[in-house]
């Protein structure tokens, strides 16, 4: 079977979509079938994919017109699974079904009811054709915890995904160096977010480690040595929980609120 998966990724979109893309590439490879992305230009989203293996991506020429390239990726597939930012409009599924099967992830606009199946975490419905719930989010292998000694400092892992548009990082690093008793920050960004070059000499200034980049196999070693992550709400806070690890969310949106009131 032949799998396209179009994706969104970047510094706007941030890299939750295609970590769920990633997971679903490699459960769907395991089972023998042919995987294939469709992603934007950006540098970071093909470092993830040449990584996982997927050296063939198809990169959109312009990200905000995608549409020549998507559906001459569909024509040659048997399944099209989307995973985006922006909804789909129903004349948008028609268009892909015209050759495969449309699955939508985390997406339910005007398109949903011309798919063959949506998967979304927040909103209702019954299989087949609909996958409901918190459990049926795609996610990597949740972290293995070691044992920790009660009187360690405690560790509180920060990444607000592989963007932080927003600017998050920095003020909760200033926020958690003023916790009494002292707790150890590990922080996990992106370097080629426009907060990183600012954690470096902040993480200094308050004796906490270097940050680390983020990783194509998601914060899974960082979660495993955790005793609580500040997150922006997405993926993130998914395998945090799969993982044993409490989480702050910080919302950035009203659909992170509702989403995060949900879960």
């Amino acid at each position: 079977m032949r799998i396209v998966l179009w994706v969104d990724a970047g510094p706007e979109a941030g890299f939750g979509h295609l970590a769920r893309a990633l997971a679903l590439a490699d459960a769907l490879g395991a089972a023998g079938a042919q995987c294939r992305f469709v992603v934007p230009p950006d540098v970071t989203a093909r470092a993830w994919l040449r990584a996982a293996g997927h050296h063939d991506p198809i990169l959109l020429g312009d990200p905000s017109r995608p549409w020549p390239e998507v559906l001459v990726a569909a024509e040659n597939a048997d399944v099209v699974v989307v995973d985006r930012r922006r909804p789909l409009g129903a004349d948008e599924v028609r268009a892909l079904g015209t050759t495969a099967r449309v699955v939508l992830i985390d997406d339910d606009g005007p398109g949903a009811a011309l798919a063959d199946l949506v998967v979304t975490p927040c909103g209702a419905g019954e299989p087949p054709r609909r996958l409901a719930g918190p459990q049926y989010v795609p996610l990597r292998a949740p972290a293995l915890r070691p044992p920790r000694a009660a009187a360690t400092t405690p560790v509180v892992l920060v990444s607000m995904g592989g963007s932080d548009p927003g600017g998050l990082t920095a003020p909760v690093v200033e926020a958690l160096a003023a916790v009494r008793p002292r707790v150890d920050v590990r922080v996990v960004a992106n370097p080629a977010s426009r907060v990183w070059l600012q954690l470096g000499p902040l993480c200094t200034r308050h004796g906490f480690a270097a940050p680390w980049a983020v990783e194509p196999g998601g914060l899974g070693r960082h979660l495993a040595v955790a005793d609580l992550a500040v997150l922006a709400f997405g993926v993130t806070v998914y395998e945090a929980l799969a993982s044993g690890v409490p989480a702050v969310a910080l919302c950035r949106s009203a659909g992170d609120v509702r989403h995060a009131a949900l879960l």
